[in-house]
């Protein structure tokens, strides 16, 4: 198995790569929500939101932000005449104490309270680029740009913890060292994992723990300490749950193997640790439950969550196959991965629990209004699992001498359309593509059914189109609009463009510097690309310094 410094180095590498497409700042609504209940966590020790006409729910000292007043209006339902809701709220549910609070997970918003603190100390150090952020982009957005920019970085520092995860799951389940490196790359560059990295919602970091969780049960699975293995596998369980709530079906096929493997030991009393690992974290959500809604099992989705409101029969078709998410256009090589399952060398109690980790949500959300997963690449609740079963099928297969590395052609598609998602911000050309559909369909469009069913809107294609029309300066240069010059479509009011939409500023390297001018772009950008090639040649060296491929060994209990 690989040395603790073969580890470090590569996590440092994969950091060098992924941060390199951060992007600097939120790029979802979803996510700045997000940050402005941390930002009440944080000042107030308490996420719930006021709005500016109930000042009484605020303690002497504090004070409500015009951010606050717009999303807790948004939570507080309209009322009618009769005093009865006459529109569902957004975002969350007014709590027992009479503040509004989001419904995005409680985890991701405790993970992004510090770096509220972090980024004000930051910007009285830096303070000009925060104060020309404010000055163009208003007091309810313009604030906490430091923090912003800072929690871009959470993403990709979590995919590189995600990338060595993955690595070394598959040297556990039996891969030559540079084979189990070759399996987390097609993991990872060639499905809709990529584009995924450099987004801030709760996605990656909740997919990061879930692979944690993952490796500790494939590693008690081929023998190890069950004490701290289990616990660990607990621990990390329960905060992937934290961080995205329904995580708890793709982990369920894991613990599962866990519990098979106790009783092949004829020790069930060793699950006890993966118990004691996770009720730690579940003290946690039932505790934050009640004291925002006086039970243990609301979360705030309640209201809005729309399971079992959209058919089936169509959902399903629309996550595999929808031109503007579907998980076959976007992760063509889990058709050869599925294609390998023929083989009976592929399969084994990895596989089959990573197999059952991907059915499991695909049917669940199959049946949900927004199985189109919002703005984001890809169906982003099934990046992990894809992960994980390219990761489990591929690794198993070596492992018993018969695997086959993918086609070039296929990884090498897979690869070009997952970079035209990091090349370009998903949500710009999304935005576009909206705006395209108002002059096809009716308006508003529907999104799930219009925007990410029709092809000639889908990002598969019009992300080569948006980057080359984005380097050429025709998004803000061409008279009939930035969506006349995507998707040559006429007569529509053009959407107005920040700042990271065009000209590759969704990039922290091209995007910071519009607001600090006076930074070094070329020398900042050289540094970066040496420093992370020197890792990743010495990460690559040490990792496959050992060429002996990795024997399960009996368990012996003590």
């Amino acid at each position: 198995m690989p040395s603790r410094s073969a580890i470090v180095l590569l996590f440092l590498a994969a950091c060098g790569v992924f941060g390199f497409t951060a992007h600097g700042y939120l790029e979802s609504g979803d996510t700045e929500i997000t940050l402005h209940a941390a930002r009440a966590w944080w000042e107030r020790g308490d996420p719930g939101l006021v709005r500016a006409d109930k000042r009484d729910l605020l303690d002497e000292g504090e004070q409500t932000y015009l951010a606050d007043h717009f999303i807790a209006s948004n939570i507080e339902p309209a009322l009618g005449p009769d005093g009865q809701p006459v529109a569902p709220s957004r975002w969350g549910m007014v709590g027992t104490n009479g503040k509004a609070y989001i419904y995005f997970p409680i985890g991701h918003q405790a993970l992004f309270a510090p770096f509220v603190g972090v980024g004000k100390t930051v910007e009285s150090w830096f303070p000009d680029p925060a104060k020309r952020f404010r000055a163009q982009r208003g007091e309810a957005y313009g604030e906490l740009f430091w923090s912003r920019f800072l929690l871009s970085f959470v993403s990709p520092v979590c995919s590189a913890g995600l990338f060595v995860a993955l690595a070394w799951i598959a040297r556990r389940l039996g891969a030559s060292p540079t084979g189990s490196l070759l399996i987390a790359a097609f993991a990872t560059f060639c499905t809709q994992l990529w584009p995924g990295t450099n987004e801030t919602m709760s996605n990656v970091p909740g997919t990061f723990l879930q692979v944690l969780a993952v490796a500790a049960t494939v590693h008690y699975a081929r023998g190890g300490t069950p004490r701290g293995t289990l616990l660990f596998c607990g621990a990390a369980s329960g905060a992937a749950i934290l961080m995205r709530y329904p995580q708890v079906i793709t982990l369920l096929p894991f613990w599962l193997w866990c519990g098979a493997t106790a009783l092949r030991r004829r020790a069930p009393a060793e699950l006890l640790w993966l118990a004691l690992g996770g009720m730690p974290f579940a003290i946690l959500l039932f505790t934050a439950n009640f004291l925002r809604f006086g039970s243990i099992l609301e979360t705030g989705y309640s209201q809005n969550a729309g399971f079992g409101a959209f058919p089936v029969l169509w959902g399903l078709p629309s996550i595999l196959v929808a031109w503007g998410k579907g998980i076959l256009w976007f992760s063509p090589l889990i058709l050869w991965v599925f294609w390998r399952l023929r083989h009976r060398a592929s399969w084994g109690p990895a596989t089959v629990s990573a197999l059952a980790s991907f059915l499991l949500p695909l049917g669940l959300f199959s049946g949900v209004v927004y199985w189109a997963a919002g703005q984001c690449w890809g169906i982003r609740y099934l990046s992990g699992p894809l992960a994980l079963l390219t990761v489990c099928v591929l690794a198993t297969s070596e492992h018993r001498g018969t695997m086959a590395r993918p086609p070039r052609w296929l990884w090498i598609l897979a690869l070009a359309i997952s970079l035209g998602g990091v090349l370009t911000c998903y949500v710009s050309q999304h935005k576009l593509a909206e705006s395209a559909a108002r002059q096809i369909y009716d308006d508003p469009p529907n999104v799930d059914q219009n925007v990410d069913w029709d092809a000639s809107l889908s990002p598969i294609h019009s992300h080569w189109t948006y980057l080359v029309q984005s380097a050429r300066g025709a998004l803000r240069e061409d008279p009939l609009g930035p969506v006349h010059a995507v998707f040559g479509i006429e007569g529509i009011a053009p959407p107005t463009l920040a700042a990271e939409d065009t000209g590759f500023r969704h990039l922290w390297w091209n995007w910071l510097p519009h607001w600090m001018p006076e930074l070094p772009v070329f020398w900042m950008v050289a540094g970066w690309l040496w420093i992370t090639l020197f890792l990743a040649l010495g990460a690559v060296r040490l990792w496959t310094r050992d060429s002996t491929v990795h024997k399960p060994h009996s368990h012996t209990r003590r």
